[in-house]
């Protein structure tokens, strides 16, 4: 399995949207106090862990990356 704590926010501004696929078992890690970059602030205050191909759409204001939504596939 795979872990994302943070995603990196250098060259990118406040307002810019991501995209992520993500295959069965991976977990995004909710406010990661761990690793280099932009903290993820998740929905439901929790990490996910993806049983599916999961797309997690993410939007970057004040320096953290915010889920806007996820869809399960």
């Amino acid at each position: 399995s795979t872990t994302i704590s943070r995603i990196s926010a250098t060259n990118w501004t406040d307002g810019a949207e991501i995209t992520l696929r993500l295959p069965s078992g991976i977990t995004i890690e909710h406010l990661s106090a761990s690793g280099t970059g932009a903290q993820m602030n998740l929905v439901g205050a929790t990490n996910l862990t993806t049983t599916a191909v999961t797309y997690l759409h993410l939007l970057l204001d004040g320096g953290e990356w915010i889920e806007m939504y996820r869809r399960v596939l």
